[in-house]
């Protein structure tokens, strides 16, 4: 048993094995962007006012970075981004009666783009 052990250490040994690239605690899928990092867009009276600034808003994962974020959003809507701003919205308290509870906080990012360049983030 102990000479089959061997050999198969070897046989492992012999096999090059590409490690995925580890990114502030979080693996990165292939092409260094990872989907999942950008939720939606945000949609409000101020970022629809924003968006002729050429800025635009997302929510955003809670432990991504301002790099990261400037990845992917550039890769999404192959669009060239000059800034990234990022805001922690904290949880809000509400209350029904006696009963108390909590609107979870988030993440958003507000993002500044190259002039000329648009995101088409409402459907016609």
């Amino acid at each position: 048993m102990s000479i089959l052990g061997v050999k198969r250490k070897k046989e492992e040994a012999s096999k090059p094995v590409a490690e995925p690239v580890v990114v502030s605690g979080r693996k990165e899928i292939s092409g260094g962007t990872n989907p999942l990092l950008i939720k939606r867009p945000l949609v409000t009276e101020k970022t629809t006012a924003l968006s002729r600034l050429n800025k635009y808003a997302f929510v955003v994962d809670k432990k991504a970075s301002s790099r990261e974020i400037k990845k992917n959003i550039e890769s999404l809507y192959k669009v060239n981004v000059v800034s990234v701003n990022v805001i922690n919205v904290r949880p809000k308290k509400k209350r029904l009666g006696r009963s108390v509870g909590k609107i979870p906080g988030y993440k958003k990012a507000v993002l500044t783009l190259k002039s000329g360049q648009t995101i088409d983030i409402l459907p016609h």
